[in-house]
């Protein structure tokens, strides 16, 4: 069930309707943080923040903690 980026924009995993840009940014922070927290696995909010290139306001506004 992943996102897939196309030319019209974030694609759901139905890959039917275009993500909203809210729903594009949760996705991208949490396929990042996914990513970086295998390899890393004591990395803070600010390192995931950092790899999703978004500001540590913008990923608390997401998810309140790790």
């Amino acid at each position: 069930m992943s996102n897939h980026f196309t030319s019209r924009g974030w694609l759901g995993p139905t890959g039917t309707k275009p993500l909203s840009r809210h729903q594009q940014t949760r996705a991208l922070i949490c396929e990042t943080a996914i990513a970086h927290l295998i390899i890393h696995r004591q990395a803070t909010m600010s390192d995931i923040a950092i790899a999703a290139g978004v500001g540590r306001a913008t990923l608390y506004r997401y998810f309140l903690s790790r």
